[in-house]
C-alpha cells in the first residue's frame, strides 16, 4: 500500500482544510460574540484573555483574508479563461470582414471561414491569420483548382461545385463534391518551434497543385 506524495497532502490541505478552517472558526466566534451580547448581555467581545486574541481571532482574520483572495483571484482567473475561450471560439469560424489573400487564393469579404490554430487565443489587437484553415464557403462562386467553387474543404481537397460543369472530362453538378488530391502540406511539421507558420500571400496553400479524382454526391460544406 502507498502513500500519497507530500506534495499533494500539501497541496490537498490548503486547498480544501485551511478554507474550512477558517469558515467554521469564523462562524464559532461568530456565535460566541452573539451569545456574549444577546444572552449573557456582557457586550460584543466575548474573549478576555489576550492570547486567544493573538493565537485564535488574529490568525483567523487573517486566514479569511487570504481565503477570500484566493477565491477573488480564482474568480479573475476563471473568466480571463472564459473571455479567451469566446475570443478563440470567434477565430475558429467566423465571417470575413474584408478581403483576404491566402497563398494562392483571393479569398473575397463575407466568406464564412472555418480554422483551428491551437496558437491563436484571439489575443486583443492579433492581426487576422488563416493558418489551420480548414473549410471554407464563400458568397458567390471563386475558381479554386480551376474549377467553379462556393465552398471547399482544404485538406483533405473536396470542392462544392457553384454549377453544372466539365472537370478534365468528367460531366459533374451543381452541389456535387469534387475530389482532388492535395500535396502533404509539411509546413507545419518542419517549422521551427516558436516560429509563426506562413499566413497570408506566403501561405502554403496552392490549389493549383491539387489533381482532380472525381466528382460525386455529398452534404454541403460548412451549412
Amino acid at each position: 500500500m502507498g502513500f500519497a506524495p507530500v506534495p499533494s497532502l500539501l497541496f490537498l490541505f490548503l486547498l480544501v482544510a485551511l478554507p474550512a478552517i477558517a469558515v467554521v472558526g469564523t462562524i464559532v466566534i461568530v456565535l460566541m460574540c452573539g451569545h456574549s451580547r444577546w444572552i449573557n448581555g456582557t457586550g460584543w467581545w466575548p474573549f478576555k484573555s489576550k492570547r486567544i486574541v493573538y493565537f485564535v481571532v488574529l490568525p483567523l482574520v487573517l486566514l479569511d483574508a487570504g481565503v477570500s483572495l484566493g477565491a477573488w483571484k480564482s474568480h479573475e482567473l476563471s473568466v480571463e479563461l472564459e473571455h479567451q475561450r469566446v475570443r478563440r471560439e470567434a477565430r475558429r469560424d467566423f465571417v470575413l470582414e474584408q478581403e483576404f489573400q491566402y497563398g494562392e487564393l483571393l479569398i473575397p469579404a463575407g466568406t464564412r471561414i472555418k480554422r483551428h490554430d491551437p496558437f491563436d487565443n484571439g489575443e486583443p489587437g492579433r492581426p487576422l491569420k488563416l493558418t489551420g484553415l480548414m473549410a471554407v464557403r464563400f458568397p458567390r462562386p471563386v475558381d479554386v483548382a480551376g474549377v467553379s467553387a462556393i465552398a471547399f474543404n482544404a485538406y483533405p481537397g473536396i470542392i462544392e461545385l457553384a454549377n453544372d460543369q466539365i472537370i478534365q472530362g468528367v460531366q459533374c453538378k451543381k452541389g456535387n463534391m469534387a475530389k482532388f488530391e492535395t500535396p502533404l502540406d509539411t509546413l507545419d511539421a518542419i517549422a521551427e518551434f516558436g516560429k509563426e507558420v506562413p499566413d497570408g500571400p506566403k501561405a502554403n496553400f496552392r490549389p493549383s497543385q491539387w489533381r482532380f479524382v472525381g466528382c460525386a454526391d455529398g452534404h454541403p460544406i460548412l451549412e
